[in-house]
């Protein structure tokens, strides 16, 4: 729930018959046994070993020493369930494809079969304050639900296959490629992808 421009909008007096919300949710599919934690005694294995079918990140031991390293590994691809193709949903789901690794749900304006959200770039009128609409609504609040998705999973999972594949890489029509271009604006300031600096620490996109 937010957004800057989307809730700014939301609250206008011209969009008062609309009842605009800006609220979105993003659900991924995680396996939570997937992982199983491993200690070593030395972060210099940590760069030395990195890889991503067997990837670490540092994390501090229940010992409390700083040389100590969570190393976390992949138990097996029997465990590395994911999303082909997400799914868009207005509360119940509609049957559009995203071609997202996550379904997203979030409280768009419909086309008038209410198959699809509303969208298009040559309307007037009401049909441009619902386009416009969707597209804050994407940029402005399901891009921040996304990031932050992948920023909790970062520092859950590691940097393992199955967290980098929680990201978009193809997605389907101009809506949702809208929406990750605002997403990697995002992610270009958060610390959500590895790097060898810091003993391995999560860096920057």
């Amino acid at each position: 729930l937010g957004g800057r421009r989307a809730r700014a909008m939301a609250a206008a007096k011209a969009a008062e018959g609309h009842k605009l919300l800006p609220w979105a949710g993003i659900a991924a599919c995680v396996a939570r046994r997937m992982l199983r934690p491993t200690l070593s005694s030395s972060s210099s294995s940590l760069i030395s070993s990195l890889s991503l079918s067997t990837p670490h990140r540092s994390a501090s031991a229940g010992s409390g020493s700083s040389e100590d390293v969570v190393e976390w590994k992949e138990s097996s691809i029997e465990h590395n369930p994911t999303i082909a193709n997400g799914t868009a949903f207005c509360f119940l789901p509609l049957p559009v494809l995203t071609g997202l690794p996550v379904h997203v749900n979030g409280f768009f304006e419909l086309s008038a079969n209410r198959r699809d959200i509303w969208w298009g770039s040559d309307m007037t009128g009401d049909g441009e304050m619902r386009s416009r609409w969707n597209r804050l609504l994407l940029g402005d609040v399901v891009a921040a639900a996304y990031a932050h998705l992948l920023l909790i999973s970062s520092k859950e999972m590691g940097f393992t296959e199955q967290y980098l594949s929680l990201w978009p890489r193809m997605p389907r029509g101009e809506a949702w490629r809208v929406a990750v271009q605002d997403l990697y604006r995002r992610l270009a300031s958060m610390p959500v992808l590895y790097t060898r600096a810091a003993a391995g620490a999560a860096g920057a996109g």
